[in-house]
């Protein structure tokens, strides 16, 4: 769930013909003179047609919500892929293609949490997994997951709930007692304030 970036300016340009075309609000499809490409949604959410050759996404522009600063399309594609970078280095995957359900093997916590920091990357919420160490094994209490893609094993959503995240400490504590009530190893699965671009 990301609070912090929100679309400011959804515009893009065509490679082929070289129009700038910006949709301003919802339900504004906006295409260029040559019909390659297409933009729509204004800043409720930026939905683009065409061809990725023929799609330049510079001229979009994002609002830092938390200090009203401005960040450009190229400047957020180079965080999400400074972000997937740490996640790598962290074993923490995404169940699905943004970064909500970013799992996150108990031992990382900290550092992961610590990098993100450095780079301003908050965490709005986090869902609890069940770690299940052998690939065809049975969860105690989680339903269907993702394969871990670091070794062996899967990881099973307990519950469709989510949790405000309070910090580190607490998150801890949470994770402890539920593996202790369940007996079972349970994992966060944090959602980054940070929204996920092309």
């Amino acid at each position: 769930m990301n609070d912090k970036y929100k679309l400011d300016r959804n515009i893009i340009s065509c490679n082929k013909c070289g129009d700038i075309i910006e949709s301003k609000h919802i339900h504004d499809f906006v295409m260029c003179s040559c019909g390659a490409v297409g933009t729509d949604g204004g800043l409720e959410y930026q939905r683009v047609t065409g061809y990725d050759e023929d799609i330049n996404y510079s001229y979009t522009v994002y609002r830092n919500t938390k200090n009203n600063s401005s960040i450009s399309y190229d400047e957020l594609k180079t965080l999400n892929g400074t972000i997937c970078k740490i996640m790598k280095t962290y074993k923490v995957q995404s169940v699905g293609n943004g970064f909500i359900d970013c799992i996150c093997p108990t031992s990382n916590i900290s550092d992961f949490l610590e990098e993100l920091n450095e780079l301003g990357i908050g965490i709005t919420h986090f869902t609890i997994w069940e770690y299940v160490r052998e690939n065809k094994g049975l969860p105690v209490v989680g339903m269907g997951g993702p394969k871990y893609d670091y070794g062996e094993g899967w990881y099973a959503e307990i519950g469709c709930d989510y949790f405000n995240f309070t910090g580190e400490t607490n998150l801890i504590e949470m994770l402890s007692e539920e593996s202790t009530r369940w007996n079972c190893e349970i994992v966060p699965g944090f959602w980054l304030d940070i929204i996920k671009i092309n």
